[in-house]
């Protein structure tokens, strides 16, 4: 009986591990874009026009 919880517990645990990794590397296009900037790939100027643009 005690086995048979066990195994439950591993199985919900590694769903859910699994779906949080999923939905974590799903970004928004603006987070990606914010990120870019932040990381100085696009100027102030190309920030502001794609944000624009996402509207």
């Amino acid at each position: 009986m005690g086995f048979v919880a066990l195994a439950l517990l591993l199985i919900i645990y590694l769903i859910l591990r699994l779906l949080f990794r999923l939905e974590s590397k799903a970004k928004s296009p603006y987070a990606i874009l914010e990120e870019r900037f932040a990381t100085g790939e696009i100027s102030e100027e190309e920030f502001l026009k794609r944000k624009n643009m996402l509207k």
